[in-house]
Parts: structure tokens; C-alpha cells; sequence
């Protein structure tokens, strides 16, 4: 079966992909998000769906934070360390 070779269309990753103040860890993180539908994202999820240890997928979330791509959500009380997670925001062009 041939690859497709189209170019990417989705918007949000366009402006992704042209931070240059972004880690690549950063910018695959938030490829990722992309991916998942439009809801909080925990972190045992993010733990569970690659390889990288936890101290890599915080700062990168870190570095998201910070440009403003993703915020914090806070866990549930109780059950914080399981519901505790991110959520995208839709990156805008300027």
C-alpha cells in the first residue's frame, strides 16, 4: 500500500511545528494531543501511551505550559493522581 504524501493540513500543527522555542519532546507531546479528542489528557495516560519517563513528559509539559499550549486541570479530590492531566488549547497563528 503507498504512503500518503500529502501535505499536512491541520492548522494547529502547522503553527506546532514553525516554534522554534519549542523542545521536540514539547512538539511531539502536543502532536499527540492533537491526536486524542478534546478532553483532559492525565498523566497516567500520557505515561502509559509512550516510553519516556515521567521527568521528560513533565518538562515537557512544562514547555507547553509556558507557551500558553496547554493548561493544567487539576484531579478530582481524592483521586487526584489518576484524574490529574492537561488539556490542549487550539494554538492560534499570529
Amino acid at each position: 500500500m503507498a504512503r500518503n504524501l500529502a501535505p499536512v493540513s491541520e492548522p494547529g500543527l502547522s503553527v506546532l511545528c514553525a516554534e522554534p522555542g519549542l523542545s521536540l519532546a514539547a512538539k511531539g507531546l502536543a502532536c499527540y494531543l492533537l491526536t486524542r479528542p478534546p478532553r483532559t489528557v492525565t498523566f497516567a495516560e500520557l505515561f502509559r501511551a509512550n516510553s519516556d519517563p515521567m521527568p521528560l513528559i513533565y518538562g515537557a509539559v512544562r514547555e507547553l505550559e509556558a507557551a500558553g499550549i496547554v493548561a493544567r486541570v487539576a484531579g478530582r479530590r481524592g483521586r487526584s493522581r489518576d484524574t490529574a492531566g492537561i488539556q490542549l488549547r487550539t494554538p492560534v497563528a499570529t
